[in-house]
């Protein structure tokens, strides 16, 4: 494990395998036995977009995430759907017939979201199809953000009649997480 600087604060825990010098980002993944949660297509998140990281290891740089950028299928639909569930506004839209895309730059004072409808992308089930059950697409698999109050998210999304199939809570830390769908089947999770 590697702790950053910066007041003794905790910025990012790296693994460090054993006589070596190299450190990389360790991540923990949920299994969840819910059927019917899609895996995220592959897009381009930054797994924290709303929180500032900083990591500091040999040869590394300090960084934080800026954005994150999903395809969509209805850019109009997504627009709603991102304002609605994180209050965000749009900043600039952009539409490109002959190129066929379209892009909408939404934002709030934690995030900053890039929206692209574009001409000729493939849905989840259209990549798999005739694939063997279980198979996954490799790439960023959902986008994560931590809430000061879990409850208060829970009964916004059930204000907006967004389904969540299940609430997780940690045996030890008693913390709480829930995973969403946006409306291309795209998973988001909440954090306590």
């Amino acid at each position: 494990m590697y702790q950053g600087s910066g007041g003794g604060s905790l910025k990012i825990y790296l693994s460090c395998p054993a006589g070596t010098e190299a450190c990389v980002p360790s991540f923990h993944l949920l299994r969840y036995g819910i059927q019917s949660l899609q895996v995220m297509k592959s897009v381009f998140v930054f797994i924290a977009s709303c929180i500032s990281v900083q990591c500091f290891s040999q040869g590394a740089f300090e960084y934080e995430p800026n954005f994150s950028a999903v395809i969509v299928k209805d850019i109009r639909v997504s627009v709603d759907w991102y304002k609605s569930v994180f209050g965000l506004t749009t900043k600039t839209e952009s539409n490109d017939d002959k190129n066929g895309y379209k892009v909408a730059i939404m934002e709030s004072e934690n995030l900053l979201l890039e929206l692209i409808e574009l001409r000729g992308s493939l849905t989840r089930d259209e990549l798999l199809a005739g694939k063997p059950d279980g198979t996954q697409i490799q790439g960023h698999f959902k986008l994560g953000f931590k809430v000061k109050n879990i409850d208060d998210c829970l009964k916004r999304l059930a204000q907006l009649n967004i389904e969540v199939p299940q609430v997780w809570q940690d045996k030890i830390s008693g913390k709480r997480n829930f995973i969403i769908k946006d409306p291309d089947e795209n998973l988001i999770q909440f954090f306590d």
